[in-house]
């Protein structure tokens, strides 16, 4: 099923998303317990989403502080507040970015180009069979055309080498095979193309453009279709987990590179 919904219904959605799939990988404690911080839906990262993707809701959802307004707190910014209820709330200088970002996008060669043809923002619902259990899935990728899935990412630093790590630590490569399967099996399609636009978030905004190999994608779906095995072993067999381990006391000790520099 494919919806075109509000990023705050999308994340009320009790589907398995690409950040629940995180959780389960960190340890099935934090998955079933959750931060009782009440969540932000709405982020700078989103705000940079929709001035590229969806110029319309930029244009009549959000709106900037006035310059009299240095914090968010006091007489001026509680009326300001009720006076913008319904509205997204940038400061100066993050309305004035988010503007420099879409220009720096669209003005780039191949990001004005990949941009065409394609829907943004489109909301992913179904189920996969895990073990013979199904278990409801979900993704919001960035934009979809015909031939690949792109994805928007801010970034300290777009440049090659540091994006590269950047996919290890947060996972991009289980992302990008998660939103593919998502998506084909939704559409009945076999995209197989899924792309980064990282761009970082300090003047000038340089830009990086990836597409991630076939072998970073087999191994995401690797990853991800372990941590859906682990929901689904859970889910047979509920368990309350309080801890990385439960019943077991596991044996530890320094990193493997210790030892390489003693070696040395």
């Amino acid at each position: 099923m494919k919806k075109q919904i509000s990023i705050e219904l999308y994340h009320q959605h009790p589907a398995i998303s690409k950040s629940k799939l995180d959780l389960i990988d960190k340890s099935l404690a934090h998955y079933q317990n959750p931060s009782r911080q009440e969540r932000d839906f709405f982020t700078f990262g989103q705000a940079v989403h929709d001035v590229i993707l969806q110029p319309e809701i930029f244009k009549n959802e959000y709106i900037k502080m006035p310059e009299t307004i240095k914090i968010r707190r006091g007489k001026e910014w509680e009326a300001f507040k009720a006076e913008s209820e319904g509205k997204k709330i940038l400061t100066q200088e993050e309305y004035t970015q988010a503007l420099e970002f879409r220009d720096r996008i669209m003005s780039h060669k191949i990001c004005k180009n990949i941009f065409k043809d394609g829907e943004p923002e489109m909301s992913y619902f179904t189920k996969f069979d895990v073990d013979g259990q199904e278990i409801d899935v979900k993704c919001r990728p960035d934009y979809v055309s015909k031939n690949c899935l792109i994805d928007i990412k801010t970034t300290l630093d777009a440049s090659y080498d540091s994006f590269k790590r950047s996919i290890l630590k947060y996972r991009y490569h289980v992302q990008g095979a998660f939103y593919l399967d998502v998506v084909n099996k939704v559409l009945g399609t076999e995209i197989d193309t899924f792309i980064f636009v990282a761009i970082e978030k300090s003047y000038p905004y340089p830009i990086g453009v990836y597409m991630l190999d076939r072998e970073s994608l087999d191994l995401g779906r690797k990853r991800y279709q372990e941590n859906l095995k682990t929901l689904a072993s859970n889910l047979k067999n509920p368990v309350k987990v309080l801890g990385y381990t439960d019943d077991i006391i596991q044996v530890i000790g320094c990193p493997n590179y210790a030892f390489y520099e003693e070696i040395s």
